[in-house]
C-alpha cells in the first residue's frame, strides 16, 4: 500500500474502532471501557497518522532525489561537427544561364550586345 492509502486506512480504522469495541463489549457482556477510550483517542490517532504520512512522504522524496543525483550525467561531445549543407533547391536563387538564342530574344531591338 502507498503511504497515502495507509493513512486513509488508519483513519478509517480509528473512526470505526469505538463501534467495533462496542459490539465486542455487547457480545462478551463485560464492560471493558475500550469503547470510551478509543473514542477519546480518535483525534490523537488521526494527528499521528497524518504525521506518519508526512514523514514517509519526505523520506521517499529524499530517496528519489538521491537516486536522481547518483545517476551519471550525460557528457556532451567535445568535437562538434558542422552539419552537411543541403543541396540548393531554389532555381531562382541560382540562375541558370540560358542559351545564346534565348539571350538574343530577351533583348529589345536596338539594344547593344554586352
Amino acid at each position: 500500500m502507498t503511504p497515502k492509502q495507509q493513512m486513509v486506512a488508519t483513519i478509517l480504522l480509528l473512526a470505526f474502532l469505538p463501534a467495533i469495541f462496542g459490539v465486542i463489549d455487547e457480545l462478551i457482556g463485560i464492560r471493558t471501557g475500550l469503547t470510551e477510550i478509543s473514542a477519546v483517542l480518535i483525534p490523537i490517532g488521526i494527528v499521528l497518522a497524518v504525521f506518519r504520512y508526512s514523514y514517509q512522504k519526505r523520506r521517499l522524496e529524499r530517496q528519489q532525489a538521491q537516486k536522481y543525483q547518483a545517476q551519471p550525467m550525460l557528457q556532451p561531445e567535445s568535437s562538434y561537427q558542422e552539419p552537411i549543407g543541403a543541396p540548393p533547391t531554389n532555381p531562382i536563387a541560382t540562375p541558370v544561364r540560358g542559351s545564346v538564342t534565348e539571350d538574343e530574344t530577351q533583348r529589345f531591338p536596338g539594344q547593344n550586345h554586352r
